[in-house]
């Protein structure tokens, strides 16, 4: 009989090494999703005391006046500019930070429903085996810092009912006030979690649910009010997103061509963790009779239950809006995790429990070999380029040639390309301007110069570019 701890051990080895191999190509490198490199670079401005906390700022052309987000996890990202410095890999570290962050408060919740943090490794797992969540982890999305928040509030809620101590629901709610702060209204779901809680657990009466759930509404609206009255910004800027994104964006913006995109897009990222489950409930021949939980009383199926709604609720709102994308719903899905892993607790337990000591010696061997993998992909991958690759090697010669902190000119054309702004206001402070003309021209196509009747005022500049096109105005 192999000891449980020595298992449970093994397993994490093999998760972290899982993890470390799936990030290896997007963590110690350059290039990030266009949302994330423009949060990294407000972030970093705000370090620097360009902007501030209630007034973000990207450069004097692109989001002078940032006000698409509310500005938490902007003001918590530059923290780690002050301290570390600003460099791009900083960009990554703060969001692999709140992953490893995130990853904590599972193990923390699936300690609390379960009292053990025996299989501690297994909702983690099902969770980083959902694609979207191990692409987030790199891309410093400000879902990732959400996620740390919501989960806060779901681990508070769950201590207070565990304790009946009011206090716990109050810090609850000023944990989903810090995830509105992050990015809205997505972040608020977990409101209903005690109410959810009680539907299936039936430990209190209906007065006492009501109770609870008003002390998290009031954890949830002191902070607000308190804001308001001591910070002339607050109101003006979540009034100013409110408008601008939330009604927008439901009135207005279409992303998808149905409502229900981001339901097909739940069971696509989560299929991968459901198909390995069946397949490891079917091939284990002990655990056909565990298949599901059977006994609908058991914790563990109620926990199941509990997770599910829960993340579904995190997830479903989002289709009153057209303007969904799969990162919406990132906050939702480390719930789908623990309830995956409730349901399938007893076969995992009883899949353990057949180890024997020559199988555990060739699982830690494994496991071993994964994590040293995962480090050393990681290690090889250092210093080359995640994406962008052709784009990111032009800028830097455009750069070499102009020098920093400059703005130059681009067409109309060139005006809705966002990732040139970002790059080139990220790696150099540079702005792009397509209202007026400036020393240098930047073009995605040479054509563009006689589309616009620039031929007469600018010349080419001579570098070795193959995507954008430098120019230089003759009258310099």
């Amino acid at each position: 009989m192999v000891d449980k701890h020595n298992i449970n051990t093994s397993f994490w080895f093999l998760v972290v090494g899982y993890i470390l191999i799936i990030i290896s190509p997007s963590f110690l490198t350059e290039g990030m999703f266009l949302d994330g490199l423009i949060y990294s670079e407000i972030a970093a401005n705000m370090a620097e005391g360009k902007g501030s906390f209630w007034d973000p700022y990207m450069n004097h052309i692109f989001f002078p006046h940032f006000r698409e987000h509310p500005p938490l996890a902007l003001g918590i990202n530059s923290l780690f500019y002050r301290i570390f410095g600003d460099y791009l890999i900083v960009d990554k570290i703060y969001s692999v930070f709140t992953f490893v962050v995130s990853t904590l408060l599972i193990v923390v919740i699936w300690k609390k429903t379960t009292n053990s943090l025996r299989l501690s490794w297994f909702p983690v797992l099902l969770w980083t085996l959902i694609p979207l969540v191990t692409w987030s982890a790199t891309n410093n999305m400000l879902e990732n810092t959400m996620t740390i928040f919501v989960l806060l509030s779901v681990c508070l809620s769950i201590l207070a009912i565990q304790k009946n101590k009011n206090i716990l629901f109050v810090l609850s709610g000023v944990s989903l006030f810090l995830a509105f702060l992050t990015k809205g209204f997505t972040g608020l779901f977990p409101l209903i979690f005690v109410i959810i809680y009680d539907f299936f657990f039936k430990e209190h009466s209906i007065g006492q649910t009501v109770k609870s759930f008003l002390f998290v509404l009031l954890g949830l609206l002191i902070p607000y009010f308190v804001l308001d009255l001591v910070s002339s910004g607050f109101s003006e800027y979540i009034m100013r997103y409110f408008n601008n994104q939330v009604v927008g964006s439901i009135e207005n913006v279409a992303t998808v061509s149905s409502r229900f995109f981001i339901v097909w897009r739940l069971v696509q990222e989560i299929l991968v963790a459901l198909l390995l489950l069946v397949v490891v409930s079917v091939i284990h021949k002990s655990a056909k009779s565990n298949f599901f939980i059977s006994n609908k009383k058991d914790d563990d199926f109620k926990w199941f239950l509990v997770f599910l709604f829960l993340g579904l609720s995190g997830v479903l709102p989002i289709m009153i809006s057209m303007k969904q994308s799969g990162f919406y719903m990132l906050t939702a899905l480390p719930f789908f995790g623990l309830a995956l892993a409730h349901l399938f607790r007893k076969t995992s337990e009883s899949l353990l429990q057949s180890v024997t000591r020559r199988t555990y010696n060739w699982m830690l061997g494994v496991s071993l070999f994964v994590l040293f993998l995962g480090i050393g992909l990681n290690i090889a991958f250092a210093g080359t380029y995640a994406r962008n690759e052709v784009f990111l090697e032009d800028m830097k010669l455009v750069l070499n040639e102009i020098g920093d902190d400059k703005t130059i000119s681009i067409s109309q054309k060139e005006r809705t390309l966002f990732g040139w702004h970002a790059y080139f206001s990220r790696y150099g402070d540079v702005g792009l301007d397509c209202r007026n003309l400036h020393e240098y021209l930047l073009l995605s196509d040479p054509k563009h110069l006689y589309e616009f009747d620039l031929q007469d005022k600018y010349v080419p500049v001579d570098i070795e570019t193959k995507s954008i096109f430098l120019y230089k105005f003759m009258g310099y």
